[in-house]
């Protein structure tokens, strides 16, 4: 695989009144890629009469693609009596690869009713065209998708809880129109070329959706402890024919906890540790299959691999705790730092 590409990118900043910015940006680019793929597995089946029947799966391509980028945006920014601040974007997009031309508005809010409260809102929708070096030849695709919609709302809340304890709650839901297909290995084994295995399937979902509530306090160094800790609850999702169902990340619960003892100016001791559900899988059920051999009266045995519902399994939970000690010296006009880690120190 072989990429050409270059581009130019402007910004432009002007303020038109004390409370009032305009801002806009230019963004062109082109690329060219070349792609020169060649690969072959051999599968054996077992037909109605139980002979083995080998099963080429092989695949050929030399691809040239290239195209276009034209995108743009105006932006507006105005603050009104001193505590709210608001944003009025538009973008401009243009593929001549994918041959699409879309318009993206958002609005941003901020408001600060006082110094210690800062709350925060945003909706918008952003588009992603698959890029011209994202085709992805080696499953076969030979043609651009169209371009992802997703539309977002988030709003947020962040306060200084005071003797130095910093909060934030976040809220977001985005939702994406027109997806593109997935590609999977449903064993989700890793292996040099998972395109030509035979656990590899397409997945087309017809929407996706990510929503999630996360919560973070933390306390800023102002003596000799400091620590943050934040806990997350998420869904990562898809809508198959068959309804919906968690895409291969999907992680409902993390937790992150983290803590620092400054000592003195020479030791410092920090320890992490880190929770999160287990990912979805699809279960597998293998059977044993016979059949006739390619000598007349041998037997040979191979693996049929049947899958359940696509991630209707999820693994177990994954926690860890890591821990660093760190030793400084005061190296001329410098400082020199020496440290231990320790992955995963209860094993687990």
């Amino acid at each position: 695989f072989g990429l050409d590409h270059g581009g130019f990118k402007q910004d432009w900043e002007a303020d038109l009144t004390r409370n009032l910015v305009l801002k806009a940006g230019l963004d062109l680019g082109a690329a060219r890629g070349r792609w020169e793929y060649s690969g072959w597995v051999v599968f054996r089946t077992v037909d109605e009469e139980s002979r083995f029947i080998p099963d080429l799966n092989s695949r050929t391509m030399d691809a040239r693609e290239g195209g276009t980028r034209v995108g743009g945006y105006l932006a507006a920014r105005a603050q009104s009596f001193g505590m709210l601040t608001s944003e009025l974007v538009v973008r401009f997009d243009r593929e001549s690869h994918t041959g699409e031309t879309h318009f993206s508005p958002r609005i941003l809010l901020r408001w600060d009713p006082e110094s210690r409260t800062s709350l925060k809102g945003g909706i918008g929708r952003y588009v992603q065209a698959q890029a011209v070096h994202e085709l992805r030849v080696p499953d076969g695709e030979t043609r651009y998708g169209e371009a992802e919609i997703a539309d977002q709302v988030a709003v947020g809340v962040e306060r200084v809880l005071g003797r130095g304890v910093r909060g934030r709650l976040e809220l977001y839901l985005r939702e994406v129109d027109r997806p593109s297909s997935l590609f999977l290995n449903l064993t989700r084994e890793v292996t040099p070329l998972p395109e030509l295995e035979s656990d590899r399937v397409e997945v087309v979902p017809s929407r996706l959706r990510n929503r999630g509530i996360e919560l973070i306090l933390s306390r800023e160094e102002s003596g000799p402890w400091s620590w943050s800790m934040s806990y997350a609850f998420s869904r990562a999702e898809g809508r198959f024919a068959e309804g919906w169902a968690p895409l291969p990340f999907d992680q409902p619960h993390t937790i992150n906890l983290h803590a620092r003892y400054r000592r003195n100016r020479a030791w410092t001791f920090s320890g992490s540790w880190q929770y999160q559900s287990g990912w979805p899988y699809t279960e597998r059920h293998p059977r044993l299959v016979e059949g006739q051999g390619l000598v007349p009266g041998e037997v040979w045995t191979l693996t049929d691999q049947r899958f359940g519902t696509f991630n209707g399994m999820r693994l177990p939970p994954y926690h860890r705790l890591d821990l660093r000690a760190t030793r400084t010296f005061l190296v001329g006009k410098g400082s020199l730092e020496v440290y231990l880690d320790i992955f995963n120190a209860y094993g687990r």
